[in-house]
């Protein structure tokens, strides 16, 4: 499975698997991740931001940028990813 690297103004953009997408790993809270035509863009909250406003909140703003579906992760989920990673199963960027 690879994993391609692009650029955007607010996040990166991972591209990978269209049955298994799968987001950098973040080592603490929450990541907003975009959806849209083969692309994925993940950032990383503040620590300081209260996770469920900050994530909403960021979330809706990069949709209204960007005009794609959000999903908002929670750790469990990058962790998942993660153990998938050293498994060799996915590759994480």
């Amino acid at each position: 499975m690879t994993a391609l690297r692009r650029t955007h103004p607010v996040a990166q953009v991972l591209v990978d698997d269209p049955v298994c997408t799968v987001v950098a790993h973040v080592p603490a809270g929450r990541a907003v991740v975009l959806q849209g035509a083969s692309e994925v863009i993940w950032h990383r909250l503040p620590a300081a931001e209260e996770p469920a406003l900050g994530a909403s909140q960021l979330a809706a703003e990069l949709a209204q940028e960007t005009g794609v579906d959000v999903v908002v992760l929670e750790q469990q989920v990058l962790d998942m990813a993660a153990d998938l990673a050293e498994q060799g199963l996915v590759e994480l960027l």
